[in-house]
């Protein structure tokens, strides 16, 4: 029981410690050094994007992939044999 109630003070002192000063709870404001920067451009055109929704972007990949399947040039018999042949040595004691 004393080492269980140890075991948690100790954690709590660590949490505390950790939300006091990496995260800013319990301080009036919050304090942070990051330093943000921002980048802009502006194309000379303006054009319009047009956003795609999700079914169209799967069926257009799936169209992609099956005219890229189509245009592997393999002979379907030899597709599942392979080219290196294994042979077991047997080991001489």
């Amino acid at each position: 029981m004393y080492a269980a109630t140890f075991a948690a003070c100790v954690t709590a002192i660590i949490a505390i410690g950790i939300l006091y000063f990496d995260y800013g709870f319990w301080r009036e404001r919050y304090n942070r050094n990051d330093i943000a920067e921002v980048v802009t451009t502006k194309n000379s055109n303006d054009q319009l994007i047009t956003v795609e929704s999700p079914g169209e972007i799967i069926s257009n990949f799936f169209k992609e992939a099956s005219v890229k399947v189509k245009a592997i040039n393999i002979d379907k018999s030899t597709l599942l044999q392979g080219k290196e042949e294994f042979k077991r040595e047997e080991v001489q004691q």
